[in-house]
Formats: structure tokens, C-alpha cells, sequence
């Protein structure tokens, strides 16, 4: 339960994008295009989770990116019960995987392997987190899974910057990599849109957030890319986030629906950033996204596990 508490903590050390863009104001002249890019990505190399607390059945190792001579780390869990599907989580902006990887640990116990990485920058991952980077991990990633999970359906879950990244990963990868169903959290269509609704929501700010805001470029924005083929998505967004607010998520989901794909928008009323898994027990937004997930799968790979209402670590 202690190791859980780390969760929980995350979401009160989000990293407040009104402060840092707040910054952007007094340091506008000195600062460079790909500087103000560099204000989304908050990465650390603490220890926060070891993969052993989660379960004793799981594998870690460094994926190569191609082109680079770096290297990505990557997690892996098996499911603790029969396998129908596998899992990979696009984390966050800030700290590593290590942190945020009590946010989908309980998908183990729902029949789900599931694969976690660090972008490069991040945890003990090599490089420098940038745009074009994450963007170039993410492929990475999905590549490696489509010759590794090919006897199970592969679903997609990114939470905030991750939810941006995993779409333009999918989006722009070759060829294109064959997942069942993407999960998207807490997150936005437009680093640019986002940066200027942050400055305009801060006081010093307000009078200069459209020309401060051409600083964040909007290159690998999800608006900016259509995945190749239609996709069922599932979005969820907090009405209370004020991190990343609701109507960006309400934009993300019009913008699937236009480009032909099969969109559900949940809505977790009242709550913040990334609160759909940051309570160990079960809930009606886990359930739906197992509803959802569920209904992707072959009824012959279907063995339905429950969630338990609670599990100690």
C-alpha cells in the first residue's frame, strides 16, 4: 500500500505548466524554439518503484532505437492470470516509469501483460528527452511489440504527454504496427494550444500568451497527424483537470471522431489529472476501459478475470 502512496503522490508533484511557461516571460528574448519545447519534459533518474514490487514475473531489459547507438529501458510484466491481450503505457511527463507504473499495475490482475519504457532522458533510458525523440522511442517500442505480441491482441494506453505521444507514434510509424485499441488519458491535441491556454490561465502572462506561445512549436502534435487506418479509442479526462483541462480532451476526441475512428469519451466527473487509475481499487472508469478492452478480444481469448476490490503489496 506504501508503494501505492507513490501514485498518489505523482499527481500532487505534476509539474505545473502555468509556472513554467510563467518563466517563458522573463527569459522570451534569451530562449530558443526547441528551449520552449523543452519546458514539457521534466524527467528524473530517482528509483521509485522497483519492478519486483509489482510482481516476481517480470522481465527488464534495453531496446535498441534504431538509427542512434542509445538505448531505451524497458519493463515488462505478465499477467497473473491467463493472458488475453498485452499492454503498453506511454507515461507522463515527469519522473520516470518507475513512477507511473502504479498506474497501470493493476491491468496484470485483468489479464494483461504489460510493457512500460522510459523515453530517452528518462530514468536510466540513454539521450535527451526532446519531441523528436519521444516520438522516435515510441516507434521504437511498438515496432518491438508487433514481432513480440502477434499471438495477442496489443493495446495502446497514454496518459497526458503520453497520450499526445503514443498517437503520433502510431500515427507515423512504418509500417504501421497493428494494435486492437487505444486508451488515452488526460491529454491534448496541441503543444502549442496547451501552452498558450497555460499562459492565459496565469496573470503575468495573460497579455503576451499568443506571441509567447509561438515559442512552443507544434511539430508531432497530434493535430498535425491521422492514424493510417480507423481505430477504436477510448478517451478519458477528469472534469476537475486543471493540469491539462477537460475541453483538450473533448478537442482530442473530436478530432478521432472527424478522422473516421471509433471514439468514446469518459468522463470522470469532478476529479483531476490522470485520476482514472490513481486509486488501488476497482472503479467505474477502470471498469469501462475493461469493457472497453474486453470487447475488442476474440471471445475464444475471453477468460473475464475480476478486479479484486483491493490487493495488498
Amino acid at each position: 500500500m506504501n508503494n501505492f502512496i507513490q501514485t498518489n503522490r505523482i499527481l500532487a508533484r505534476t509539474r505545473n505548466l502555468r509556472a513554467v511557461f510563467a518563466t517563458c516571460l522573463t527569459t522570451a528574448v534569451a530562449v530558443c524554439l526547441s528551449g520552449c519545447n523543452s519546458v514539457f519534459y521534466q524527467p528524473d533518474k530517482l528509483t521509485w518503484s522497483l519492478p519486483e514490487q509489482i510482481t516476481p514475473s517480470f522481465e527488464e531489459f534495453q531496446l535498441p532505437v534504431p538509427g542512434t547507438n542509445e538505448k531505451l529501458q524497458v519493463w515488462k510484466f505478465h499477467s497473473r492470470v491467463p493472458r488475453k491481450g498485452t499492454v503498453v503505457h506511454f507515461h507522463g511527463n515527469a519522473q520516470n516509469m518507475s513512477a507511473h507504473v502504479w498506474f497501470v499495475a493493476w491491468l496484470i490482475d485483468a489479464g494483461f501483460d504489460v510493457v512500460t519504457f522510459d523515453y530517452r532522458g528518462y530514468g536510466n533510458s540513454d539521450g535527451i528527452a526532446t519531441r523528436e525523440n519521444t516520438i522516435a522511442d515510441g516507434q521504437a517500442v511498438l515496432k518491438w511489440l508487433a514481432t513480440q505480441a502477434q499471438s495477442t491482441p496489443l493495446f495502446v494506453v497514454g496518459q497526458s504527454l503520453g497520450g499526445a505521444v503514443a498517437f503520433t507514434s502510431l500515427a507515423t510509424s512504418e509500417p504501421e504496427v497493428p494494435v486492437r485499441g487505444l486508451i488515452i488519458e488526460s491529454s491534448f491535441t496541441s503543444y502549442r494550444g496547451l501552452a498558450r491556454k497555460k499562459l492565459g490561465s496565469f496573470f503575468l502572462t495573460w497579455p503576451l500568451q499568443w506571441p509567447l506561445s509561438f515559442l512552443v512549436t507544434d511539430e508531432f502534435s497530434p493535430k498535425e497527424h491521422k492514424l493510417k487506418n480507423p481505430l477504436p479509442i477510448f478517451f478519458i479526462h477528469g472534469t476537475g483537470d486543471w493540469v491539462v483541462p477537460y475541453r483538450e480532451g473533448v478537442k482530442f476526441a473530436e478530432l478521432a471522431a472527424k478522422q473516421q475512428n471509433s471514439v468514446s469519451l469518459y468522463s470522470v466527473v469532478g476529479r483531476g489529472h490522470t485520476s482514472c487509475f490513481a486509486r488501488l481499487e476497482n472503479t467505474p472508469c477502470k471498469s469501462a476501459m475493461l469493457q472497453f478492452m474486453n470487447g475488442l478480444i476474440p471471445s475464444a481469448q475471453q477468460q473475464d478475470p475480476q478486479l479484486p476490490a483491493e490487493r495488498k503489496k
